[in-house]
């Protein structure tokens, strides 16, 4: 047989495998991390038909060997450990190296794998993993004092324990609290607080009423109930919350404080209320209400608002008393006119303001002698300046002291009980937190993953780690861009990122394929023809044999 066809046949087959190779490499040329083949192809064996001589003095030169080959075979297919480009992600846990190295990630039954695609997220329970689900390796926590190592990465957070819920806020002047003396397990507690109708009370000696539905709690009062001060009004309303939550409530006691809000502005004597009182909005003036007497009308004045200090009831049984007066100057070189009005509370607290034709407001804002950076005030209405030189004219000035009554503010008027929700602030559901308690997942360039939680702040979960490999082009390739050791890689050196030779990470970002698409397709030309030149020598030893087997006839 001719030795032309075992030739044609290891071309063939060796052409057929490096398109195999050429093949697989051009299907990866978008797959992340994954790195390309080359195919080197060898001579076979060869056969000797005359051995060489050397050259002696009787036979005269050397003469070289023959021989005869018998085709190619595929001498290796090589990994290119090339690098490639990054391609953006936008995804914070996306990773692409900057040199050297390779992620470590483990499936379920403990195999290690090392690839090149950082294509990574946290799972439900807080483990970082690939797009395949196995666990990405490092070291969990803080690195202060620990070594590189292949521990799968998972979100670990102390445990927090409740906290005592609070809510407060100032409202028009006053300042108010919600508390709640025991730590909350339930961060959602909300209040609302209404006024009820005195017939829905099945005992008309009830105060509060209280229902709990899913944590929010509504307070609902009876109008006709006296409250003698806020110690009252808290006890009467936590036994309506035990009460609504069948005998005891997760957060304890609950206490609105309000020192001021049963306080006569003047004597601090506590003022009892009705239930009507505290949440009804049945006022005009907020913190008191001053009169607006004869006087005041015959200037076209009335009041608007008074300052969170200004003078609640008396206690001793009297009444206040007020008195209002308007002058007016002249000024002698611009015959400009300038009013000052003047209003005196109890002969001891003075409020005034002057103005004249360049006031441009409707209202008029009468500081305590005459200051601006106080809460006792008064805000009245005035008409427009001329129509109030008109009635200032035509007014005849009355200076007379007149009884007033200021009443305290209601507590709604404070905590807006009537129209308003309040949720304790502060309560943390205690235990485990998880992933998704963290915000701001950030990743550094030496591999450090840091998050943001709302309570603990900022959080360092882990850092990711690399293996190098004292030669890389070694590694067995596995599926899903996965290398594996080989008894030619060398043993996985582990270390952290810009460490030991290795490079350091870049987020979000991943690698690309180092696929050259250009050089693949030449390369399959070539190859194509080489496999036809081969498979066109068989056919040409066929002919031969065929020319031999006709010699019989």
């Amino acid at each position: 047989m001719l030795r032309s066809l075992s030739s044609g046949v290891a071309g063939m087959k060796a052409h057929q495998t490096r398109l195999d190779v050429i093949g697989n490499n051009i299907s990866n040329v978008n797959t992340y991390g994954f790195k390309s083949s080359r195919t080197t192809f060898s001579s076979v064996y060869y056969q000797t038909t005359t051995a060489a001589k050397a050259s002696t003095a009787i036979n005269g030169g050397g003469v070289n060997s023959n021989q005869i080959g018998y085709g190619s075979q595929v001498m290796g297919i090589d990994v290119l450990m090339s690098r490639s480009g990054f391609t953006s992600t936008g995804q914070s846990t996306d990773l692409a190296i900057a040199g050297e190295g390779f992620f470590q990630v483990m499936d379920g039954s403990g195999n290690i794998y090392y690839t090149r695609n950082g294509a990574f997220k946290f799972d439900s329970n807080g483990y970082l993993v690939d797009s395949n689900g196995n666990y990405v390796l490092g070291v969990n926590g803080s690195t202060l004092g620990i070594d590189a190592t292949n521990i799968p990465i998972k979100v670990n957070l102390e445990s927090i324990d409740p906290a005592t819920g609070s809510y407060t806020d100032k409202i028009n002047g006053k300042t108010f609290s919600i508390t709640a003396t025991n730590k909350m397990e339930d961060a959602n507690i909300t209040f609302t607080f209404s006024e009820g109708k005195a017939a829905n009370f099945q005992d008309p000696e009830d105060k509060i009423v209280a229902t709990v539905t899913n944590g929010q709690i509504a307070i609902t009062v009876n109008p006709d109930a006296t409250f003698a001060d806020m110690t009252e009004f808290n006890s009467a309303m936590n036994e309506a919350i035990t009460l609504a939550y069948g005998g005891e409530h997760p957060a304890g006691i609950f206490t609105v404080d309000m020192p001021d809000a049963f306080r006569d502005a003047l004597t601090g004597a506590a003022i009892p209320l009705t239930g009507k009182e505290i949440c009804s909005t049945d006022y005009s003036v907020q913190y008191g209400t001053v009169d607006t007497t004869d006087v005041m009308k015959m200037y076209g004045i009335t009041v608007n608002t008074v300052g969170s200090e200004f003078a609640g009831a008396k206690t001793d049984g009297t009444q206040n008393t007020a008195k209002f007066e308007v002058t007016k100057t002249t000024d002698a070189a611009t015959n400009k006119n300038t009013y000052t009005i003047t209003y005196t509370l109890n002969d001891d607290k003075t409020y005034t303001r002057t103005f004249d034709e360049s006031i441009t407001s409707s209202t008029v804002k009468l500081s305590r002698n005459g200051a601006t950076d106080t809460d006792d005030y008064i805000v009245v209405n005035i008409p427009t300046f001329e129509d109030f030189e008109k009635k200032f004219a035509s007014a005849t000035p009355d200076t007379t002291a007149k009884n007033i009554e200021a009443k305290n503010s209601k507590l709604s008027d404070a905590l807006g009980l009537s129209t308003s929700s309040y949720q304790l602030s502060g309560g943390t559901v205690g235990g485990l937190q998880t992933i998704s308690d963290l915000t701001n997942i950030a990743i550094a360039s030496d591999g450090a993953i840091t998050a943001t939680h709302p309570t603990l702040g900022t959080v360092e979960i882990g850092t990711i780690c690399l293996a190098t490999f004292a030669n890389p082009a070694g590694l067995d390739q596995a599926s899903s861009t996965y290398f594996t050791v080989s008894a030619n890689s060398g043993e996985a050196i582990i270390t952290y990122a810009g460490e030991n030779g290795s490079g350091t990470l870049q987020s979000s970002a991943l690698e690309m394929s180092n696929v050259d698409l250009s050089t693949e397709m030449a390369d399959m030309i070539t190859t194509e023809r080489g496999f036809q030149a081969a498979s066109r020598m068989i056919t040409v030893s066929d002919e031969i044999l065929q020319e031999l087997i006709n010699l019989k006839r």
